[in-house]
């Protein structure tokens, strides 16, 4: 099993059966974990009663510095100092966390979900300490004056240790998203939201029919992108969907095929975890490699999950112009499989030299456009 972290979201509906467990069991905790304060869902069937239960309880007002265990589920509730309780604006934090943990709709249905509400330092420091948390995604985003920096310290942290933050590039309207801190940062996994097809959305090209997310994406370069428009679990109720995407949508689905990748990665190495700061995946002694890929040395790092998600990404244009309109290209359901084969060593990983080069580019240019964090 394998921890994904839901950072910056105000709230998350707990009651929905995307979070369950297909046995309405605890799930098994990953070595390393502090020990959760349980919290058990309320019994009435009544979705608004049981919500406004859970608001007189520990999650309607939750102790600072505590780690809460929804039962039953596979969510995990961190309380970062100075937030609020994780009820209310549910909407967003919902769609993000069923995005990349959803039991129907996510990309990685059998991994933990935290959530980690805040964009304050103290959020980004706490998870920096987690190595029992494997991948991180914030699709959350604030300019201010006077926090410009806010949770650059923590996401440096991160990637020193060895962990992974996938950050939204922004929609049409946020031409400053990707810029912004964290996301702008050369240490985060920069994520785009992509059509059906594959491709960013420019003018004047049509877009899906879904009037919310008419405007698509444009911000640009990112690294990869998912589709950005699609059902996610609904903030109000035990099932029902809400219609979600953006690159609010993209980033954790691209964090959920990360975690998948890790979880197979230990799989195949029988590897128990935590990661460690070196490495996602340890080879057990005695356990048979693969004889090419990234396996092949016995470990698997967070560079070589970047670099088969790079390479695995599906691309919609041709070089040169590839890389710049596309980042790496679309990474869905095509594209993990393909990552998946090459993880095994069933297959080479593809050539992508010509969008690396334009990539260490972009990267140089964030660094310095960062730099004052």
């Amino acid at each position: 099993m394998t921890t994904i972290a839901i950072v910056g979201d105000a709230g998350v509906n707990p009651l929905h059966d995307e979070f369950r467990t297909v046995d309405g069991r605890d799930p098994a905790y990953p070595p390393g974990m502090p020990k959760p304060v349980r919290i058990a869902l309320p019994r009435t069937p009544d979705a608004e009663a049981a919500l406004a239960e859970l608001r007189e309880g520990p999650l309607g007002d939750p102790k600072p510095g505590t780690l809460y265990a929804v039962a039953g589920t596979r969510l995990l509730i961190y309380a970062p100092p100075g937030e609020p309780g994780v009820l209310e604006d549910r909407a967003h934090g919902t769609g993000t966390a069923s995005s990349a943990g959803g039991r129907t709709i996510g990309s990685s249905p059998e991994s933990l979900i935290v959530v980690v509400p805040g964009t304050r330092d103290s959020s980004y420091d706490w998870l920096a300490r987690q190595r029992w948390i494997d991948v991180a995604s914030t699709s959350v985003y604030a300019i201010r004056t006077t926090e410009q920096c806010a949770g650059a310290a923590g996401a440096r942290a991160l990637h020193a240790d060895g962990g992974l933050l996938f950050s939204s590039s922004g929609n049409a309207y946020d031409y400053y998203e990707a810029l912004s801190i964290p996301n702008g940062l050369p240490e985060v996994y920069q994520v785009g939201g992509v059509d059906r097809t594959g491709r960013t959305w420019l003018l004047p090209r049509p877009e899906e029919n879904e009037p919310l997310f008419a405007l698509g994406n444009v911000v640009r370069p990112y690294e990869t992108g998912a589709r950005y428009s699609f059902p996610a679990a609904s903030p109000d109720g035990r099932t029902g969907t809400q219609p979600f995407g953006g690159t609010s949508g993209a980033t954790p689905t691209v964090a959920g095929y990360a975690a998948e990748l890790v979880a197979e990665a230990r799989r195949l190495l029988k590897a128990t975890g935590p990661r460690t700061a070196t490495a996602l995946a340890v080879r057990r002694p005695g356990t048979a490699l693969p004889r090419r890929g990234p396996l092949a040395d016995g470990d698997f790092t967070r560079d070589e999950l970047v670099a088969l998600l790079h390479n695995s990404a599906m691309p919609a244009e041709t070089a040169p112009r590839r890389y710049l309109l596309e980042g790496f290209g679309a990474t869905d359901k095509r594209s993990h499989q393909l990552a998946l084969a090459v993880l095994r060593g069933q297959t080479a990983s593809p050539d992508r030299d010509a969008d690396r080069e334009v990539h260490v580019q972009a990267e140089r240019l964030r660094e310095q456009l960062t730099s004052r964090c």
